[in-house]
């Protein structure tokens, strides 16, 4: 849950890495095909891996409860829906990373922004409601 946002940003900086070294981008960009579609057919990859490891996520969840020989069993269903909604929630934040690791060739710089925006989610998300008051 935590390092999902993190990693989307790594595949960010990695999938504009190529185009950074040796002029890539003026390669690219000068070809017959607009920006936009450039960006989108990076978004589109960028999401089918970041599925492609919630569903490996899932895989390994469940293979750890069979392994471990957890009693009961792992509700399938629940597991590919929080799945489901991890990845469709990670999105926009992904479009954004991709727009920050095409604009900076630093994959430092465009890392820092990521862990900078993620990480005080992380410390939010990490502290607890205190428990409701008991009125009786």
């Amino acid at each position: 849950m935590f390092f999902f946002p993190l990693f989307s940003g790594v595949l960010a900086a990695l999938l504009c890495g190529y185009e950074h070294r040796s002029g890539g981008w003026k390669l690219l960009l000068a070809m017959p095909y607009s920006r936009s579609r450039v960006y989108a057919a990076k978004a589109i990859v960028l999401a089918v891996l970041l599925a492609v490891v919630q569903l490996a996520f899932v895989g390994a969840a469940a293979t750890a409860v069979i392994l471990a020989g957890v009693e009961g069993s792992l509700n399938g269903r629940m597991a590919l829906g929080s799945a489901l909604r991890g990845w469709i929630a990670i999105l926009p934040l992904a479009a954004i990373q991709l727009w920050f690791s095409s604009r900076w060739s630093s994959f430092g710089a465009a890392f820092g922004i990521n862990a900078a925006c993620i990480l005080p989610n992380i410390v939010v998300s990490g502290l607890h409601s205190p428990p409701p008051l008991n009125h009786t």
